[in-house]
């Protein structure tokens, strides 16, 4: 027998000796554990359990303070300061103790003979104490951490036991009207935009506004999207404003990497130390759900993890608060260069008006007839790119990018030479045309026409670029 016939009877062998161990061990009884000996069963203790509806209010002291919370229409708010915007998620932890409390553990039956100021129970590090129609509650009185952090000793008043919380639950009942303090800011695009606004100290503010032109404001809301006019500088009032770029270079970037820090004042008398009385920069943004409107004012430093880290003083213009926060995301608004927001269409062809699109290329595979089929009745389109149908949304974009080919920057008198290289021609409902023209400028630009007119302009191969990569990349998706 040679030497794999004999590796190959061990590897079979093993493998049936593995199987029979296994066989064997499943068929085994389990070891046998007497019941006194079995760990008991684990289950939490509720201590409080009531509807929220039954709370009239709640009362929580601690350090000192006490603050008395009362339900709102929507929210609990603070009875001292009813305007005040919190953050309704964590004024819902700390008021659940209210409503529901459950313990892992009682540590003591009977607290009889303790010293409680031991556990940091007498006085209580924190109290808090809910009113029903009833009258007053058994109030919830937190103590220290137990000597491993993991837990607080807790008691309930007319109850002799001690028990043991999680952390996190004294984390709840401790927060500080600070720490209460409503942080949100929506996440900003440009597509909802009705008015934007920056007013930086020593510039003229720039300020960008829904678009007051019908035919445009008709043409960009069919396709889902807002169109921006700028208002100032004035140079550049009436243009038109890619929001796009806008949304990428300023909101997109600011919104993500933005984030209100910790509160450096709560009700300040005077806002001149912050140099908020009057602000560095202003930040007014509108949209179709949401307004935030942000006053910044003076740079100063603080230490972050060991390391000295630049920060600016922030507030809500509305709210009597300041913020700190750090201030690098604050640079997207500050080295702000207009220019790079502005464009003009070549041609603005409303999507509810159009039959067809034809583009010509000299390549064959560019060569596209878009097919709109509206259907006014239905307030909507079933759309094919070369007899391939497309979904409205996809499609839309795709008209979006197509419409968006437009003039990047001005141009001297270029003669237009031999044929073109791209030509998009649009079909009109009302029988109409318009036709645009691309030719040879150089290896980035084309120069084009507009119905025959020369048009002082380039426009980047680029734009063309993406429109025809993602017509490509519909068709393989959707048929071809």
């Amino acid at each position: 027998m040679n030497r794999r016939r004999i590796s190959l009877v061990v590897l079979v062998l093993v493998i049936g000796a593995l199987g029979a161990v296994y066989f064997w061990s499943s068929r085994r009884e389990p070891a046998y554990i007497p019941e006194e000996d079995a760990p008991p069963p684990f289950r939490l203790i509720t201590l409080v359990e009531r509807p929220r509806e039954a709370v009239s209010r709640i009362y929580v002291r601690h350090n000192g303070n006490t603050r008395l919370f009362l339900p709102g229409e929507e929210a609990w708010y603070l009875a001292d300061y009813p305007g005040l915007v919190l953050d309704t998620a964590r004024v819902a932890d700390l008021l659940r103790v209210a409503f529901q409390l459950m313990v892992p553990e009682k540590i003591h039956e009977d607290t009889a003979g303790l010293n409680l100021a031991e556990f940091g129970l007498d006085p209580p590090v924190a109290t808090i104490t809910a009113y029903t129609g009833d009258g007053e509650t058994a109030p919830v009185h937190l103590g220290n951490a137990t000597p491993d952090l993991q837990f607080h000793f807790l008691m309930v008043a007319g109850d002799p036991a001690m028990y043991l919380v999680p952390r996190h639950v004294a984390h709840w009942m401790t927060q500080t009207t600070e720490a209460l303090l409503c942080r949100y800011l929506p996440f900003f695009h440009a597509e909802e935009i009705i008015r934007f606004r920056l007013a930086q100290r020593g510039r003229e503010p720039f300020e960008v506004a829904l678009s007051e032109d019908q035919e445009r404001l008709a043409a960009f809301l069919d396709l889902g999207v807002n169109p921006l006019d700028a208002v100032l500088p004035v140079a550049i009032t009436g243009r038109e404003v890619d929001s796009t770029n806008l949304n990428h270079l300023v909101l997109g970037e600011f919104s993500m990497a933005f984030h209100l820090g910790e509160v450096a004042a709560l009700f300040p008398g005077d806002l001149s130390p912050f140099g908020l009385d009057d602000p560095f920069l202003s930040f007014f943004l509108e949209t179709q759900t949401d307004t935030t409107h942000l006053h910044f004012g003076n740079t100063f430093t603080r230490e972050v993890n060991g390391a000295p880290v630049p920060h600016i003083y922030v507030k809500f213009a509305h709210r009597p608060h300041v913020f700190m926060a750090e201030l690098a995301p604050v640079h997207f608004l500050t080295d702000l260069n207009v220019v790079r927001f502005i464009t003009r269409f070549v041609a603005l062809v409303p999507i509810a008006e159009l039959e067809r699109v034809v583009i010509t290329h000299p390549v064959p595979e560019r060569n596209l007839e878009m097919i709109i089929n509206n259907d006014p009745e239905r307030n909507a389109i079933a759309p094919t790119i070369n007899n391939t149908p497309i979904p409205d949304r996809p499609f839309r974009l795709l008209y979006r990018m197509l419409i968006g080919i437009g003039a990047d920057s001005p141009l001297e008198p270029f003669p237009m030479e031999g044929a073109p290289e791209l030509t998009i021609t649009y079909y009109m409902l009302d029988g109409t045309q318009t036709v645009i023209e691309f030719f040879d400028f150089d290896e980035n630009f084309f120069s084009f026409s507009l119905d025959g007119d020369y048009v002082w302009a380039v426009t980047s191969r680029r734009n063309a670029e993406m429109f025809f990569n993602e017509a490509a990349r519909l068709l393989h998706e959707h048929g071809m």
